[in-house]
């Protein structure tokens, strides 16, 4: 787990063996684990880094499958289809992306 990593409490509680209300009890009012200098060398971890420095970082290997519209955009969203689209996406295949589109446009308005 890295930094900013939170194990949920009822996994934490599970793994000692407690409750997770007497867990909450425990830990009350105690300080979390701070990152000293030179600890994250220590443990072998890697440099935390930013949001926008991670994203950069995929939008250089990203690949451009579709440009929406708009009106394309909420026609996926009110057929309930975001998660079709997201899929079609993950093939890497433009033609399968632009078939969600039509299955979700199909009669309507959407576009130039």
């Amino acid at each position: 787990m890295g930094m900013g990593d939170e194990l949920p409490l009822a996994e934490a509680a599970a793994r000692l063996g407690i409750t997770e209300p007497a867990l909450r009890k425990r830990l009350q009012g105690m300080a979390q684990l701070r990152w000293s200098r030179k600890l994250r060398e220590r443990l072998g971890l890697e440099v935390e880094r930013s949001a926008a420095v991670v994203a950069a970082e995929q939008a250089e290997d990203g690949v451009l499958l579709a440009l929406l519209y708009l009106d394309q955009w909420r026609c996926i969203w009110q057929a309930d289809k975001v998660a079709d689209l997201l899929e079609a996406a993950a093939t890497g295949e433009a033609a399968a992306v632009w078939a969600v589109v039509a299955a979700a446009t199909a009669g309507k308005r959407a576009g130039p």
